[in-house]
């Protein structure tokens, strides 16, 4: 009988000697010892090791420090296989496993689409724990993606597979790529058109379709700024509104016509703000009509993206002169005497303003009713390029520009 757990193989001799008074015989017989494969290989790694990969950088070990052991007769029972797999990948097609190890006995196959690397051959222990130790990681992803990964390891000796050893993965991305902001065409191009209206009584979205886009996964963007460069009106009048939301706070320095969008938040969460964001002005007359220039750009905290624009149109809109009398809007009181030449019926205290207009076409002036006909009727006398006009069959005195409201003033008084 041998009850050791692997026994030596060297052969074994029984010799039987029988012996009488008188003789001796000896009788001999010779014991091999067969060994059975019984036990499974077995795999350990450090406890405290991790595999750490960075972006751009060189590939990565994996199993430093691992070791192989199997109770049976490694001359005889040699390995057969191993497997080695990427858990939890994100970057399926750019993700690799290797060996700086060079066996020949020891055949890999990596298989980029599902992430497992097959070493396969009849090889000694000592030679798979070689090509095990020399196990490595690569990622050659522009943007490679940071979440946890795990890489796990089992060997077979053709009978019975190992115990299965994991290895935390981690990868550590860069910062390599500009935020890049697109406000036109469905979120496809940088610069975008916008109308206001003066004295619309509702905001003007600025970029309803606009994206933000940062290819570095991992890393937030930090900061979208909205500026008008070019803004006339009072800053209480012309500003910049948006619609904070989840991670993305909104604030306006109206001295700077400047609306900041303060992350850290993600491309998109900026992007569903940056939508909401306004361009309004209370002003009653626009300053400089004709177009605005809003600036776009996102901060990540080390790029500026290229400035996107908005080409903003501010369309005027013509108000409809004042005139007061007696500081009464559009009526006096004037008497008239019968036996009288004529009376004036504006007084020298007249006032004639526009409030998007130095000039005017022309002024109406009716008698109604006018129950004496053609025996009366209003005169007056033009001056500084105002002309007179008189239809007796409606009454009515007409004063003919264009000519400075003074020009008007003049003659009306």
């Amino acid at each position: 009988a041998n009850t050791a757990e692997t026994f030596d193989l060297s052969p074994r001799f029984v010799t039987v000697t029988v012996s009488d008074t008188k003789a001796t015989a000896t009788a001999t017989a010779n014991i091999t010892l067969v060994p059975i494969n019984n036990y499974a290989p077995v795999l350990t790694m450090p406890p405290a090791f991790t595999a750490n990969f960075t972006q751009l950088g060189p590939i990565t070990p994996i199993a430093t420090g691992i070791t192989l052991s199997d109770k049976d007769h490694n001359s005889i029972f040699l390995m057969s296989n191993a497997t080695v797999t990427i858990n939890g990948s994100p970057d399926v097609g750019y993700e690799g496993l290797g060996s700086t190890y060079s066996s020949v006995a020891v055949v890999p196959s990596f298989n980029p689409t599902t992430n497992v690397l097959t070493l396969t051959g009849a090889a000694s222990v000592s030679e798979y724990l070689q090509v095990l130790a020399g196990l490595y990681y690569s990622n050659n992803a522009d943007t490679p993606t940071p979440t946890p990964r795990s890489v796990s390891i089992v060997i077979n000796d053709g009978l019975r597979p190992s115990n299965t050893v994991t290895v935390p993965l981690y990868v550590t991305v860069l910062n390599t790529h500009r935020p890049v902001v697109l406000l036109g065409a469905n979120g496809t191009t940088a610069n975008t058109t916008a109308v206001f209206v003066e004295n619309q009584n509702v905001g003007t979205l600025l970029a309803g379709q606009a994206r933000v886009i940062d290819v570095d996964r991992g890393y937030f963007i930090q900061t979208v700024s909205v500026v008008i460069i070019d803004g006339a009106d009072n800053i209480l009048d012309e500003r910049l509104f948006g619609v904070g939301s989840g991670p993305v706070n909104v604030s306006y320095n109206p001295a700077t016509y400047t609306l900041v969008l303060s992350g850290p938040a993600t491309g998109e969460q900026f992007a569903a703000v940056l939508r909401t964001v306004e361009y309004r002005n209370t002003a009653l007359v626009t300053r400089r009509p004709g177009r605005r220039t809003v600036r776009v750009t996102a901060d990540d905290g080390l790029w500026l993206s290229e400035t996107a624009q908005i080409s903003l149109t501010i369309v005027p809109v013509n108000k409809a002169p004042i005139l007061l009398i007696k500081n009464q809007t559009l009526q006096g009181v004037v008497a008239f005497t019968e036996g009288d030449t004529g009376v004036n019926v504006a007084f020298p205290d007249t006032n004639l303003t526009d409030p998007d207009n130095s000039s005017l076409a022309s002024i109406a002036i009716r008698l109604t009713p006018a129950p004496d006909n053609s025996s009366e009727y209003l005169v007056g006398t033009g001056s500084g390029g105002v002309t007179l006009s008189y239809d007796h069959g409606t009454h009515t005195l007409t004063l003919n520009g264009p000519a400075p409201l003074v020009s008007f003033v003049t003659v009306l008084g």
